[in-house]
């Protein structure tokens, strides 16, 4: 079993002409110059490289070709197959009980003890409905390990702070999603 305190995967000394490497990395754009694209992965490495291997050999997890519209179940099976591929994946996040009666005190503290009962109605449904279907999130992010259909899936978020970045991804809320070029959306009922 190799060691934990080792970063290395490779022994470059022990490498020969003919040998196959493999890697997957994340990256973010820190800056483009002409004809070359400087990176920066998760791990903070910096590197540059020329458009050409961008070009050829990686996606954008926000630039998409075509869109495509898919049931419920058939976006959520494109997202359980995303493997180890980026991707940007727009959901409703659900909200916790406190959230949800913050959001209802809030909207009876704007409106006094004098509002109008169809008033103060009208923004109390507002209010339960944002509730329940629960906040709008976007997430830059890739899979770590999904649940079967109209289950959850592990994600990492590429946007939020190194030891924040585990995210669920409730499969019945999900809008949108990029990957590979493509933006598969919910067909609408």
């Amino acid at each position: 079993m190799p060691s934990q305190a080792s970063s290395k995967r490779i022994d470059v000394a022990k490498l020969k002409v003919g040998d196959f490497l493999s890697e997957t990395q994340y990256y973010r754009v820190t800056k483009i110059i002409d004809g070359k694209v400087e990176l920066e992965n998760e791990r903070g490495l910096r590197l540059s490289v020329t458009n050409r291997i961008i070009e050829e050999g990686m996606y954008s997890a926000g630039q998409f070709e075509e869109t495509v519209t898919l049931s419920r179940t058939a976006l959520c099976e494109v997202l359980e197959n995303a493997g180890d591929s980026i991707f940007t994946v727009n959901f409703n996040k659900q909200l916790k009980e406190k959230d949800v009666v913050t959001e209802l005190l809030e909207v009876v503290k704007e409106l006094g003890a004098d509002a109008d009962a169809k008033v103060l109605t009208k923004k109390l449904k507002a209010a339960v409905k944002k509730g329940v279907s629960g906040e709008v999130r976007t997430l830059v992010g890739y899979l770590i390990q999904t649940e079967a259909r109209m289950g959850r899936s592990q994600v990492i978020d590429l946007e939020a702070p190194p030891k924040q970045r585990y995210r669920l991804v409730d499969h019945r809320t999900i809008n949108w999603l990029v990957l590979k070029n493509v933006k598969y959306t919910l067909k609408k009922r």
